[in-house]
Order: C-alpha cells, then structure tokens, then sequence
C-alpha cells in the first residue's frame, strides 16, 4: 500500500541536485507522490510599478562560482513576460549579462511552436521597448547612502521580500504592552497607504508630509462633528474603518521617522556620510583616509567600512597597491580571515583593486568601468546627499545607472545594443500601435536595484515598467559575497 501524502513544488523549478538529496532521505522519499516544478518567477514588492524575482546570489555566483544558470533562468523569467505582451517589443541590451540573457531568450523564442497573438490581451500593458541593463555598468551607486525614506529604512533595518522591517524592540515605534516587547524585534509591514506616500520622499521631506497628513486627519475629525444628517452619518461610517487604519499607520510612521532621525544623528552614521562626500569630491588613490583607518583599528561595523573602501576604489579606478595593503592588514588584524576571504571575492568581482590591477591574473570576467570617463560622457552631476537629506521634498538624480537609462529614454536607445527577435506570429506586424500615449517601457535591471533608484525612476517624466532580479542596498551586496 501507497503510504505517500506530500506533493513537492519547487519554485520556480526543480533541480535534479536537490531531488537526488531528497533520495538520501529514505524515510521522507517514501512519503513523496510527485515532484514539480511551480515556475513562479516575478514577486510583487511594496513599490506598485516593480517586480522582483528574489535572487540576491546572482552576482556572486556568476563572478565566484561562474554559474551561468542564474542569467538562464532570468531569460526564461523575461520570456514569461514577454508572453503575455499583445506585440513583441524592441529589444535593448547593456552590458555583458543583459546581451547573454537576450541571446538565450531569441534562442527560446525560435524554438517555441508559432502561436497566433491575441491583440485584445493586455491592451493595458503597451510595451513598446524591453530594456536590459546589467547593475555591474554602475556598481558605485550601490555604495552610497541613499537618500530617499524607504532607501534609509532599507539601509537600516532591511526591508524583507515581504515588505517588513523589523525594528530592535528598545526602539520600536508601535505602542505595544511592555510584557510583548519582551521580543527581540518588532515588525512594520511597509505595504501600507500611508508608507506608499513617503518612500520617495527624501528624509527631510518626511516630517512636512506626515504634517500633511495629520492635518486631513483633523479635518476629516472636524467634518464628523458638522454631520447633520442620516446620509452625510452613514457615508462617514463607511469610510471610518480606512481612517482608524490611516490614523494608526500614521502614528507607527511618525515614530519610525523619529527612529530614523535618531540613527542618523549617531557620530559613526555621521562620520560615514561626511568620509562618503569627502571620497566623491576628491578621490585620491594614494592616500589612506584617516576615517577608514581609524574605524579599522577600532573595530567598527565592517560592512560600512568596506562600503567606503570599494567607494574610494571605483572612484580612483583602483588604489594604489600600499594603500590597499595597509587596508587588507588592518581587516585581519581587526576582524579577522574571514573577513580577509571576503574581500578577495570583492576583488574578483572588481569592486576593489589596486591601480596595477590585472583581469587575466585575478580572472575577473567583469571589470566595472571608468567612472570619471562615465561621469563625464552622460554629464552625471554628483549631488551633495547630506544637504539633498536635509532639504530636498523629491530627490534629484544621484545614480549614474539611471542617468545611463534617462539618456536612452530620451534618444530612443541609440547606445543600446540591439537584439532582433523572429516574430511570433506571422500577422505580428499588422499590429499597430492604438495609442501612443499609452506604450510603455519595460526595464529589466539584471544584478539589482536600490530603492532610492526606483525612486527617481519613478519620478522621469515616461510611462516605465520595471522589474530587477533583486532590491540592494550595500549590505545586502556584501553580504551576498559571504557564502
């Protein structure tokens, strides 16, 4: 008799590994039916125009392991979307990962049976462009504190796949019994109307608009107390429980503000930000910066200090082989070997090299670019994010990637690679396009993209689409190299 109960899925497809280790396991094989794959590939996030598919380990696999899986796995992610386009777009590449991604995906394209399209699905969704851009074209935007609210409160607490951040519970802005604070942390669920207001917000503009904010809720009480009537009572009750929610959320949100404020009036915090500004005004490849090496020698947070360090090599093109010697020495001597791994595995990925730097010699197959000459072809003006935090209601454009994007937006992606793909079906071409207007673009940020960017994005004056393989920040680019 069958004593089998479980149905397995994987997401988004099993691999022939891990159902080889499922068989090492006689007591949990035996009580397996089947075996499938879920291709669920695309995530919702809290940002309502972003798509993620959840792979942070793309980049290191690809420069340490060399897995190409990754850049197939995200073709056969894109192909799913496209599908279900009414037309088949333009396709645009930049950069080595993106080419590789559209090269499978013309070959999975070619290989599917011919299907007539159905010019009434989707009219919604007008893509005229697919857009590929590799992360590693602008590794430098990564390392920078970003400026927006929700950028901060990624950078800070961590924004997980499901919108939450979880605060230390000594500091956690919900009015909680003290017996339930007895928990390590506490969770914030960002997918909420009130956050939705304030994540493109620089932190400046935070407190003006949850003023705002408080100021409709006063008036909606005031309202309430002038009903004179059983209709004008009854519409009022109706949208009661949409205001205790906005009430509650905009109280938890104030206070996270505050959390916020607190965190970046610390020394070290401000110390960062100003070594930060110091770097981007005036790179200097030979020279060790004073803060890097005291935080060093007095063991502080090491994410944040190799923050600066790739800051300061990318900036320079590379550090003078003393400089980076001195730096390797005090990590070990600090923190540690592991932490010595850790950075060889940034060199591999050319976040961080001396100025005699050899591709050939360290294998690197990805060599991030010269930023001064990039800085200088796309005319990216480098904004003073201290003062753009403490002023700025919208957020300017501190992000080189995005100027790239902005750049071929407005010139129709004329320094873009592009691929071309054999129609789908063979009327393909007598669709039109209905409406201008409407046509949007969709880009697929391949290695990552920080919120503070989508932001910005947000905020170009086009219809865009956008869907990444990850949201980052610094931390969570480091991080991924520590397997």
């Amino acid at each position: 008799m069958c004593q089998c109960s479980v149905h397995l899925f994987f997401i988004p497809e099993k691999t022939y590994t891990l159902t080889e280790r499922l068989k090492d396991d006689k007591s949990v094989w035996d009580k397996i039916c089947t075996i499938k794959s879920l291709p669920v590939n695309w995530f919702p996030s809290e940002q309502s125009s972003l798509i993620s598919m959840d792979l942070p380990q793309l980049p290191p696999q690809l420069f340490i392991n060399g897995d190409w899986n990754f850049l197939f796995q995200c073709a056969k992610a894109l192909k799913q979307l496209v599908d279900q386009f009414n037309r088949l777009p333009n396709f645009y590449s930049k950069g080595k990962w993106s080419l590789r991604i559209l090269e499978i995906m013309k070959k999975q394209i070619e290989s599917t049976p011919k299907k007539a399209l159905d010019s009434t699905k989707n009219e919604f969704r007008n893509i005229s462009d697919v857009v590929l851009i590799d992360r590693w074209i602008d590794p430098l935007t990564p390392m920078l504190r970003q400026s927006t609210f929700g950028g901060v409160c990624d950078e800070l607490f961590g924004i997980d796949s499901r919108g939450i951040i979880k605060i230390p519970a000594e500091e956690s802005p919900d009015d909680k019994p003290e017996k339930s604070k007895k928990e390590e942390f506490e969770e914030i669920q960002l997918n909420d109307q009130v956050y939705e207001q304030l994540q493109d917000l620089s932190v400046g503009g935070v407190a003006l608009k949850l003023r705002e904010i408080v100021d409709e809720l006063k008036g909606e009480e005031l309202q309430r107390k002038s009903l004179d009537s059983v209709a004008q009572y009854k519409n009022f009750i109706a949208k009661l429980p949409n205001v205790v929610v906005k009430r509650k959320s905009t109280g938890i949100f104030m206070r996270l503000a505050g959390v916020v404020q607190q965190r970046e009036s610390d020394d070290f915090y401000r110390g960062l930000l100003r070594c930060e500004q110091e770097i981007m005004r005036n790179p200097q490849h030979d020279k060790i910066h004073p803060f890097i090496e005291n935080s060093l020698i007095e063991m502080r947070e090491i994410n944040s200090i190799l923050r600066l360090i790739i800051l300061q090599s990318l900036i320079s093109n590379g550090l003078k082989s003393s400089v980076l010697q001195t730096y390797t020495k005090l990590i070990v001597q600090s923190y540690g070997i592991s932490e010595l791994k850790l950075l060889l595995k940034l060199q591999l990925a050319g976040l961080v090299k001396d100025e005699n730097f050899c591709e050939k010699r360290w294998d690197v197959s990805y060599t991030p670019g010269n930023f001064n000459q990039l800085i200088r072809k796309y005319k990216f003006v480098l904004t003073d994010l201290d003062e753009l935090r403490k002023t700025e209601v919208k957020i300017g454009k501190p992000s080189l990637l995005i100027r790239i994007l902005e750049e071929g937006l407005q010139k129709e992606w004329i320094d873009f690679n592009k691929t071309l793909m054999e129609t789908t079906t063979e009327n393909n071409s007598n669709f039109q396009q209905k409406d201008e207007e409407n046509k949007q673009t969709l880009i697929f940020v391949i290695g990552g993209i920080t919120r503070a960017e989508m932001s910005i994005l947000n905020s170009l004056p086009f219809k865009i689409f956008c869907c990444t393989t990850d949201f980052m920040n610094s931390n969570d680019l480091i991080n991924s190299f520590r397997f």
